[in-house]
Parts: C-alpha cells; sequence; structure tokens
C-alpha cells in the first residue's frame, strides 16, 4: 500500500511539473483571462500605480523604453488594421500589473492575421520595479533603461536586446529561435538559455551565470579579485576557443573546468558553428563564484 502511494505521489509531481511546464510556455497573445476588462489602443497609465510590467507581441517590433522624457507610461502602436480586434489591448491588474497584449483576448490562435506594420511602443518613466516580463512572437524586442528585481524574456521567432539594464535577476527562454542581447548591470542569478547566440554584458558581478546557446554564447564580467570556476559542459563533436589566460583547467569526455584568477575577465566562447548547426548540438557555460 505505502509503495502504491510512493508511486501516486511521484506521478501526481510530474504531472503537476508538467503542468506548470505548459503554463510557463504557453502563447500569451490569445485567450488570455479577464480580456473584457483590457482597453484597446493607446492608453496612459501612473507610473504609481505599477510594480510589474508584463508584455507580449506579435509581428513587427515592440520598443519598451524607461525613460525621463516621460512622467507617465504611455503605451502607443502603429498598425495597418482598423478592426478594434486586432490592435494594442492593456490593463492594470488590482494587483499592480501592467498586461499588454498585441490582440483581444477573443482572437483565436489561427485567426492571427498576418501584420505588415505592428510596432508597439512603451515608454516608461524611471522607476524600480519588481518585475518584467517581455514576450515575443516574430517580434523585434528592444527593452533599454529597465530596473527591476527580475527580469525574463522569451523568444520565439526573432531577437531581444536589452540595453542599459539595472536588474537583479536574469533568466532569458524561448523556443531556440532568435538571438539575445543583454548588456548593463546584473547583480543575482543569470540563467540565458533558447537562443541561437547570447551575449550577456554586465558592469557588476552575478552571483551565478548559466548559459545555455545553440551556436555561442559570449559573457563579459567586470575584473574581480576572488576569480571564478566555469564549466563548459559539452557534446561531441565540440570545438571551442577560450580566452583570456586560464590559471588552472581540468578536460574532461563531457566538460571542461576552468579557473581564472584576477586581471580583466571576459569568457567568449566560439564553437564550431557548422557542427552545432548540424547537430543541433547545445553547450553549457556555467559560472559560478569561486
Amino acid at each position: 500500500m505505502k509503495r502504491l502511494v510512493s508511486i501516486l505521489l511521484i506521478v501526481g509531481i510530474i504531472t503537476t511539473l508538467a503542468l506548470v511546464g505548459l503554463v510557463a510556455c504557453k502563447d500569451t497573445r490569445t485567450g488570455y483571462p479577464d480580456g473584457d476588462k483590457y482597453t484597446a489602443g493607446a492608453g496612459t497609465y501612473s507610473a504609481a500605480n505599477v510594480s510589474k510590467l508584463n508584455v507580449a507581441w506579435t509581428a513587427g517590433t515592440a520598443n519598451v523604453t524607461f525613460t525621463d522624457e516621460v512622467t507617465d507610461i504611455q503605451i502607443t502602436e502603429e498598425n495597418n488594421f482598423t478592426d478594434e480586434a486586432y490592435l494594442l489591448h492593456h490593463y492594470l491588474d488590482p494587483q499592480g500589473t501592467l498586461w499588454v497584449k498585441p490582440l483581444a483576448a477573443s482572437v483565436g490562435d489561427d485567426e492571427i492575421p498576418t501584420f505588415t506594420t505592428k510596432i508597439l511602443t512603451i515608454k516608461f518613466p524611471k522607476k524600480a520595479l519588481e518585475e518584467v516580463y517581455v514576450e515575443n512572437h516574430g517580434a523585434k524586442t528592444y527593452i533599454d533603461g529597465v530596473n527591476a528585481s527580475k527580469l525574463e524574456t522569451y523568444n520565439s521567432g526573432y531577437d531581444t536586446a536589452v540595453t542599459n539594464a539595472n536588474v537583479g535577476e536574469l533568466k532569458t527562454k524561448g523556443d531556440g529561435t532568435g538571438d539575445t542581447r543583454v548588456s548593463g548591470r546584473v547583480t543575482g542569478k543569470v540563467n540565458m538559455s533558447s537562443g541561437q547566440e547570447l551575449s550577456l554584458y554586465t558592469s557588476a558581478m552575478p552571483t551565478e551565470i548559466t548559459m545555455t546557446g545553440k551556436i555561442s554564447a559570449t559573457l563579459t564580467i567586470p575584473e574581480t579579485d576572488g576569480g571564478f570556476k566555469a564549466t563548459i559542459t559539452k557534446s561531441s563533436p565540440f570545438t571551442c576557443g577560450f580566452e583570456p589566460i586560464v590559471e588552472s583547467a581540468a578536460e574532461e569526455e563531457t566538460k571542461i573546468v576552468k579557473t581564472y584568477k584576477g586581471g580583466a575577465v571576459a569568457i567568449n566562447i566560439t564553437c564550431n558553428q557548422g557542427i552545432i548547426r548540424q547537430t543541433n548540438n547545445i553547450k553549457i557555460l556555467k559560472y559560478t563564484a569561486a
């Protein structure tokens, strides 16, 4: 009986984790909750009432800028459709999350049109937020000046570029397409994955960095006296170049562990791109403080 209960418990846990994964990866452009509470078209909000920002976008371009140019949050769109269902939709919930969607909730996943123009512009006053999440589906995404305890992005089809960031935790993921580039100051845990090419330049030392890219992963961190260890997990066939000078290194069949001490620190991993593309191998760079 105990064994049966244990088995059922394990099955339940696995099922729960699977459902959580499905929810986390769900396309949130359409069919979202509280659709009747959203406003179509341009909008303005007081930044004092917003603690989190959640953006999903499709096609075209998504521009999210934190700037001194505005005192209130301004949301606008260029769109070649006049049907309200295909316009920008937004909603500020009672918990302080500002939701921005590209379409009405009533639009079905199989009814999303092909847009020739769909450009989102969000101008946000410079303010520290709890969380910022930006998801793209075939849209080029630009985020500039974000200041948040947590920044998360999701790529599906196109690139994401983050500049002048000041964030704690950083997480990027997606369906394996598009590049992700982040620059600025990142102080907490970093997990960047599911991109063709990944790049992180940070002026601060994060607590931990894990990078998983299909083609290349480039990490640049500031000079450190404490040093750190980098573990590169490899799959065969696998070729990589490493910089700068390594104090010590140990190579095994499946990984390379290199210890860096002092000096200006930059790790550049450039694997054989042809091999990576052909075999869909993935390399992982994980950094932890020494």
